[in-house]
């Protein structure tokens, strides 16, 4: 499982070559931020 920090993130394609992913968010109590968006698209 890989492991992301901060902006590490920004505009990369995530490919789950299964059929599930688990998306973990950890954010401390000073985070500040405007959150994250995620989008999925099933490819039959």
């Amino acid at each position: 499982m890989n492991k992301y920090c901060g902006n590490q993130l920004n505009n990369t394609i995530i490919i789950s070559r299964s059929n599930y992913m688990i998306i973990n968010v950890i954010a401390g109590s000073r985070m500040v931020g405007r959150g994250f968006n995620a989008t999925f698209r099933f490819i039959p």
